[in-house]
């Protein structure tokens, strides 16, 4: 670039693009204005070009902030959109399982029937054995002098209640919570006495089972082609009488998992019908063991306590007065002369 023209003394000249008076301004004079305006030409570019590299990089900063925060927010939505499915998927699982669990208890019911039928078979062919004296197996004298009744106690009644009614309710109830509660609250004083009763001969049906096994009820099997001991298929009753509690408790964990609260109040409801039923059926099976007691212990109302003390013999003492809602007195359980009577409705009078 041609730094400037004209006359070293005096005159005009032009420095760069701007036309100076040279007059009375020396060679030196120029040459520095020439180097300033140099130099601070290439600071203002240099700086020019810092400036737009920054703006450069924070447009390009914000470009990918941008794009970040859209890409957070995608992901965030993604995980929410897993999260509703995973939580459908769950609901819907509870509600298939749910389904898989009450027609479980309608097989095993249905099984359970069955398995009473082999039982009956059992008995049937027993009775007809103690009248009959051609018959194939006899009856041993030591057994048909009552003994075969105390063996199956009352089974019958059992088997009827469950062929008659209760397994024929439940198929019929077809799932629904309400028509099965309802019917284990119509049918829980029947079943309590039923169970009671061949529970508490339990322990007697037990040993007499046990001593004519070989010299007959082997041999009486053998004919009917079981495969299964009746010893064996006697406590099937009291095994079955636990799972109705099972299946309820279950039924409430699913229903609760699947949002139906008003289902799981009523299968709770159910498992606490059935737990009481189970729980006097214990109780009975461990009367049947007390020796010398007179009397019909079915007929007896909360022998036992919830929770009884094992280092103590009596029952625990409660105050009663005349026309006291209390049943008890004294050391232990008495008769009452008081508003609840101590003789419940399906019980038969004492």
């Amino acid at each position: 670039m041609e730094e400037y023209e004209g006359d070293a003394v005096g005159g005009d000249a032009v420095v760069g693009d701007v036309f100076v008076n040279t007059r009375n301004i020396d060679d030196r004079t120029l040459k520095e204005w020439t180097e300033d305006r140099t130099s601070w030409t290439k600071s203002i570019s240099k700086r020019g070009k810092k400036t737009f590299e920054k703006l450069i990089n924070s447009i390009s900063f914000a470009v990918e902030e941008e794009v970040e925060k859209k890409e957070t927010n995608r992901d965030s939505g993604v995980a929410m959109l897993e999260e509703a499915d995973a939580a459908f998927n769950k609901v819907v699982q509870a509600v298939e399982m749910k389904k898989v669990k009450l027609d479980d208890l309608i097989s095993t019911e249905e099984s359970y029937l069955e398995d009473l039928g082999k039982i009956s078979l059992y008995y049937e062919e027993a009775m007809k054995s103690k009248q009959d004296p051609n018959h194939p197996v006899g009856m041993p004298p030591g057994l048909r002098e009552g003994r075969d009744l105390i063996a199956f106690g009352n089974i019958h009644q059992i088997i009827d209640f469950h062929k008659l009614y209760f397994t024929k309710g439940l198929r019929n109830a077809n799932s629904d919570a309400d028509k099965i509660l309802e019917m284990f609250k119509k049918k829980k004083g029947d079943m309590k006495v039923r169970y009671g009763k061949f529970c508490i001969n339990k322990p007697k049906s037990e040993l007499i089972v046990t001593q004519f096994q070989d010299s007959y009820f082997s041999k009486l099997e053998f004919y009917l082609h079981q495969d299964m001991r009746l010893a064996d298929q006697l406590i099937k009753p009291v095994q079955h009488l636990t799972r109705y509690d099972m299946y309820f408790r279950e039924l409430v964990t699913l229903c609760e998992q699947a949002g139906q609260k008003e289902e799981a109040d009523k299968f709770r409801e159910c498992s606490k019908i059935a737990s009481e039923i189970s729980h006097n059926a214990n109780d009975m099976m461990t009367a049947g063991r007390i020796d010398q007691f007179s009397g019909d212990i079915t007929k007896q109302i909360n022998v036992f306590d919830e929770k009884t003390n094992p280092n103590i013999s009596t029952f625990r003492p409660l105050p009663q007065q005349f026309n006291d809602n209390k049943r008890t007195a004294g050391i232990g359980y008495i008769p009452c002369n008081g508003y609840v009577p101590c003789q419940v409705e399906h019980l038969h009078p004492v």
